[in-house]
């Protein structure tokens, strides 16, 4: 049993045979890595969400970063729903407009497009 190992081993470290486990890794795990998140989808909305989210919530508030998410995460929510006819959203979806929302946030903040 150990020579076949050894063989393979040995195979696997020839052009051929890293070509053909980079054929297998790629077309096994390659299509997941190049999907866009679910989230990208809804992108014009989460930007809208943030910026609503922006000027909703007052700036003296307690923890005023985390309504600000908490605000645009429903809002998103809310859009989301109205499209699908009321119908609730997953816990993965919601996980996805979440993980969007920050992305999103960081991003209109380091380009300035965001009014306080």
């Amino acid at each position: 049993m150990e020579a076949f190992w050894d063989k393979l081993l040995t195979f696997f470290n020839t052009p051929l045979g890293i070509m053909i486990l980079s054929a297998i890794v790629v077309s096994l795990g390659g299509k997941k890595l190049l999907e866009k998140p679910y989230w990208k989808k809804y992108e014009g909305a989460i930007k809208s969400s943030v910026k609503k989210a922006e000027k909703d919530v007052p700036g003296d508030a307690k923890n005023t970063s985390e309504m600000k998410q908490s605000a645009a995460l429903l809002n998103t929510i809310k859009l989301w729903k109205v499209k699908h006819n009321g119908k609730e959203p997953s816990v993965k979806i919601i996980s996805s407009f979440d993980e969007g929302v920050r992305i999103t946030h960081d991003d209109l903040e380091s380009k300035g497009r965001l009014r306080k």
